[in-house]
């Protein structure tokens, strides 16, 4: 039943799963490699590139801003559902960033070769080191008892009010001042935010639910261009060197507008495949295999000589067959993961209530 180590614990019914929804998870993990790898393969800046290639540097920047939605995906989509937290669904989440470290590094090193160094391995020794949204996640997952007494107190017009002033101070305090609690949208706080954002989208259903799909994909894919539009402006055409990339920070407002839009999106669209509920199961699992401190430097070189070997309309039909290939190499990985936490609950579920999870 607890297949996918967040979701899970989230709608608690995996055979009801709406596969719209899990259909965009697939694509906000694919949306996370693309992510991690876009600019990593280059040694410029994204103001050199402007300079050296505008066309280049802007289709990379538009996919940039369109991909970099893709965390608040994440948790819209657990405020959406809402979290029932468990202490279980915390040490699933932990165990599984443990196991499937060690499964990759075992992949790596008997597969290729590869050993680790001492600060690899205790990075795998330290729950998510260097995973900054398991971190957050998991701190939210603990706040979300709180959070859902909160949401389930207050009226529709208390919730609009409290729900907008935290996003002005997000705004102001997190995104112009870029203060460290908010950290660009890398922290608790911000998903927070965003998860409470999800909730109110859909407990109170806003007239902007009501918009068509097609109005959804339209803002979406228009908040992104006018980002990498003004990338362009300021780089190739006035030639100065200002911190626009504040516009695709996590907790910019454009990018909550395009993130907001795309769920709603996909929140319209009529889906039901078991096939894309049993993948989407896996999908944390990419981004903990490949954020994890052993794989990440063989994930970005191998990204590079792929991006180096290639040019043109092929560069994106073999960086996407990469990611595919990475993201089913990792779901298959995680199916040795489910068979095991599969196993230790039924071994758990016989010791004494009190040592139970």
């Amino acid at each position: 039943m607890e297949n996918n180590m967040i979701h899970a614990e989230i709608d608690g019914k995996p055979l009801l799963r709406a596969s719209n929804f899990e259909l965009l998870r697939l694509v906000a993990m694919f949306m996370i490699l693309m992510l991690h790898s876009n600019f990593g393969v280059n040694v410029n800046t994204i103001f050199q590139e402007f300079q050296l290639n505008p066309t280049s540097a802007f289709t990379r920047t538009w996919l940039h801003c369109m991909a970099n939605v893709a965390v608040d995906l994440f948790v819209l989509l657990s405020g959406w559902f809402g979290i029932r937290a468990k202490f279980k669904g915390i040490f699933n989440i932990v165990f599984g960033v443990w196991f499937l470290g060690f499964s990759s590094f075992l992949v790596l090193h008997f597969g290729f070769g590869l050993d680790a160094t001492t600060k690899q391995w205790l990075d795998l020794f330290i729950p998510g080191s260097g995973l900054w949204f398991i971190h957050s996640y998991i701190i939210l997952y603990a706040f979300a008892p709180m959070l859902e007494v909160f949401v389930k107190s207050v009226d529709q017009r208390s919730f609009k009010k409290i729900l907008i002033g935290l996003i002005l101070i997000a705004g102001g305090f997190g995104w112009v001042r870029v203060l460290h609690d908010f950290n660009m949208g890398f922290s608790a706080l911000h998903l927070m935010v965003v998860y409470l954002i999800g909730r109110y989208l859909k407990l109170h259903q806003p007239l902007i639910t009501e918009w068509s799909k097609t109005v959804h994909l339209s803002l979406y894919l228009l908040v992104s261009v006018l980002m990498a539009c003004v990338f362009l402006f300021t780089s190739a055409i006035l030639g100065v060197q200002l911190p626009v990339e504040i516009l695709y920070h996590y907790n910019s407002p454009f990018m909550l507008c395009a993130s907001v839009s795309l769920f709603l999106f996909f929140s319209k669209i009529n889906l039901r495949s078991k096939v894309v509920n049993y993948l989407a199961a896996s999908s944390l699992a990419v981004y903990a295999i490949q954020e994890c401190s052993i794989v990440r430097p063989v994930y970005m070189d191998f990204c590079k000589t792929l991006y180096m070997k290639s040019s043109g309309i092929m560069t994106f039909v073999v960086m996407g067959s990469f990611f595919l290939c990475f993201m089913m190499g990792c779901i298959l990985i995680d199916q040795v993961r489910i068979f095991v936490w599969k196993r230790l609950l039924v071994v758990l579920s016989k010791l004494p209530k009190c040592c139970q999870l």
